[in-house]
């Protein structure tokens, strides 16, 4: 009997593997798709990473401080005099204000 439920439980286990390699085959290809649907521009590559940061799309530590770099740099006042997409994030950040200040910096 415990040999029969060590292979019912090895079975399970690789059924799960095989289930979560899959799950994450299928977000490998949702991220490929979003990220040619939204080119080389960079306010939407910026789109894409709120849709990244925001969870919609999952994705692993390293890209996301990857992520961040990205948007800090697109953010900078000097990409924004050169990059009229870095200048349009600026109008965005507008709509979507960030968050409140602590209130020893106010």
């Amino acid at each position: 009997m415990y040999g029969q439920d060590k292979l019912n439980g090895k079975a399970s286990f690789e059924n799960e593997c095989a289930e979560l390699q899959n799950a994450i085959l299928a977000q490998r290809e949702k991220t490929a798709e979003l990220r040619r649907e939204l080119g080389n521009d960079r306010l939407n590559q910026i789109r894409y990473m709120e849709l990244l940061l925001a969870g919609e799309v999952k994705i692993c530590d390293d890209l996301r401080i990857e992520i961040e770099h990205l948007k800090a740099s697109s953010l900078a006042p000097a990409s924004a005099q050169s990059n009229p997409a870095s200048l349009m994030l600026g109008i965005a950040s507008n709509v979507y204000p960030a968050e409140p200040a602590p209130p020893s910096a106010q």
